[in-house]
């Protein structure tokens, strides 16, 4: 499917609901986790299985709703207004039910640095004794696995960083024909990636696109190697350790250790 880069992940996906069947389960993230589509998914005989969208997370109150486990609740949301990115109209948003019956599943996470948090996942998959509320957490939580670990989505990043180089390179050619490895290639990567926002407000102006686009070749052709043959460039630490203490407190509240003689005071 293609859209916009700018589209909403949420607005985008009311055109794949057409590929959803009876019986099927929707594994998605947060972005997804909206009334009308939940709604229109269990139109279709759907489950849903996705994160609690951050506003709703915030404004949660566990001790409210059905308590069905400790980590678990039975909660019911009524229909909200229609929102402006609503991707349906006035008549088909108030054919949605008044209210939703949902399930909610408080889970144990470590991010990316380590640290433990907890994230709440919702799922229309009510009954605890078919359906038990760790298993849906643990298919949540191999949600990235799905995605990325596997095979063929190794070989599709494989394949977008082997066309982001030779996009690169291509150019790089352009901008420089008689020398194409003139540029620096991480100077052009730096240039692109700091200017692809200008690219994107232009999109629907072609000539001032092509003024940004000259702009950008005549700065990727400015931006050379200068050749240094015979040039050795050992590995060494330029700026040494310094003998002070470690600054472990405010540096208000910081004070000199008398008995400590092994560095100078500043001066």
């Amino acid at each position: 499917m293609v859209a916009k880069q700018t589209a909403h992940d949420a607005s985008v996906a009311h055109d794949l609901l057409d590929l959803v069947e009876e019986g099927d389960l929707l594994l998605a993230d947060r972005a997804y986790c909206s009334y009308e589509l939940i709604a229109l998914a269990r139109a279709r005989g759907a489950h849903v299985l996705m994160r609690l969208h951050q506003a709703r997370h915030r404004a949660l109150d566990w001790r409210q709703g059905k308590k069905i486990g400790r980590n678990e609740r039975i909660v019911t949301w009524r229909r909200p207004s229609q929102p402006k990115l609503s991707g349906i109209g006035t008549e088909a948003w108030k054919a949605l039910p008044e209210t939703l019956t949902l399930r909610l599943v408080k889970m144990e996470f470590e991010d990316r640095y380590g640290r433990k948090s907890e994230l709440v996942v919702l799922a229309t998959l009510l009954d605890p004794s078919t359906h038990c509320g760790v298993e849906l957490s643990e298919l949540y939580a191999r949600r990235w696995v799905i995605n990325v670990r596997t095979p063929e989505m190794a070989h599709r990043t494989l394949q977008v960083v082997m066309i982001a180089y030779n996009l690169m390179r291509a150019l790089m050619l352009e901008a420089s024909p008689e020398d194409p490895h003139a540029p620096g290639f991480r100077a052009v990567v730096d240039l692109v990636t700091a200017n692809h926002g200008g690219f994107q407000a232009l999109a629907e102006k072609p000539r001032l696109l092509a003024h940004r686009r000259r702009w950008l070749l005549g700065e990727i052709g400015a931006r050379k190697l200068h050749k240094r043959p015979g040039r050795s460039e050992p590995r060494a630490v330029k700026r040494r350790l310094k003998p002070y203490p470690l600054l472990t407190t405010h540096r208000a509240k910081c004070e000199e250790i008398p008995h400590r003689s092994r560095y100078r005071n500043a001066a």
